[in-house]
């Protein structure tokens, strides 16, 4: 049995929207990815969201806000391709510009930072 209100593809989802609106998509695509990637870990939605209040919806490295800069983007802090992991502690929200700036360098814009990085 079919539900509207549950798309069954990933298409549909997409088309449809996220059934946890934006912030889930973009938890949900993180997810996928850092799982394709082999990463362990799961981000929940409601920790990111608990998360981006947490420090004012602003970006950790420049400190804009997200109305200024556009949603933030879920960083790994030790990068998913240096082999870390895909919790919501070893992630920091970014601007965009910033994130890719960033590239894949291992740098902890938390206050305090968490220092394992190598």
């Amino acid at each position: 049995m079919t539900s509207d209100r549950m798309p069954s593809t990933g298409a549909q989802r997409e088309s449809n929207g996220h059934r946890f609106g934006p912030r889930g998509e973009q938890v949900w695509r993180n997810n996928m990815r850092a799982r394709a990637m082999g990463a362990r870990g799961r981000i929940r939605t409601r920790d990111w969201r608990r998360l981006l209040a947490r420090v004012g919806y602003r970006c950790l490295r420049c400190g804009r806000h997200e109305r200024e800069v556009g949603p933030l983007t879920i960083d790994h802090v030790m990068p998913l391709a240096a082999g870390g992991g895909n919790t919501i502690h070893d992630v920091q929200p970014l601007c965009s510009h910033c994130n890719q700036g960033k590239g894949i360098a291992c740098t902890d814009y938390r206050i305090p930072p968490m220092h394992f990085c190598n």
